[in-house]
């Protein structure tokens, strides 16, 4: 059974388990079965190219360490006044430099970071006890950097539409319910909730 401040930072990937017909209340998403190493492993391997522990450590570092904010706070911090030469991307950036200064598209990154995270100790490339170590880390720094679910969904849509340059339908629904809907963790759990010190 996981803690309430678990579930806060499970709910970092709650548009993925929407997506996924996943539960809010299990880590990664899935529950102890037999199809869950086998589905983690699939996810990891065909969508991010992890194999094995070392690719998943590489690849969950590398969203914790930059991620897709890297490139979009470079791209900030290199704006200059001319726009002829901007493409999709960087007029994107310049029309939204209010909400990504600072924080980039953290939203996206650690959202994408704790389904990682979580499927990674199903197809066993980490330990269970890491995996919420890294969690709880996840769920710490973004709690101080947004002001509410609903900021945080917002940003975490951002992120998707500036990977993509497309909208998607799914997402915005996914959003509203995550938004709305009674037994969303994001109605739910407030977030302000304290998150403790961790797990050791």
């Amino acid at each position: 059974m996981v803690t309430p401040p678990q579930r806060w930072a499970l709910a970092l990937s709650a548009v993925l388990t929407e997506l996924n017909h996943g539960f809010h209340h299990e880590l990664g998403m899935w529950g102890v079965g037999e199809h869950t190493a086998g589905w983690c492993s699939h996810a990891l391997g065909t969508s991010w190219g992890v194999t094995d522990a070392a690719s998943f450590r590489s690849t969950a570092d590398w969203l914790w360490d930059e991620g897709h904010s890297a490139e979009v706070l470079r791209t900030l911090a290199t704006l200059g006044p001319d726009t002829r030469a901007d493409d999709d991307k960087v007029a994107l950036v310049r029309a939204n430099r209010g909400l990504l200064d600072g924080r980039g598209l953290l939203a996206w990154d650690m959202g994408r970071y704790v389904a990682v995270v979580g499927w990674g100790r199903w197809a066993g490339y980490v330990d269970e006890p890491e995996a919420w170590r890294r969690i709880h880390g996840a769920a710490m720094r973004v709690q101080g950097r947004f002001k509410s679910w609903r900021e945080y969904g917002r940003h975490y849509e951002f992120g998707r539409y500036y990977l993509s340059q497309e909208d998607d339908p799914r997402c915005e629904a996914v959003l509203a319910a995550l938004t709305k809907d009674p037994a969303s963790p994001w109605v739910e759990l407030a977030w302000n909730m304290p998150l403790g010190p961790g797990p050791v």
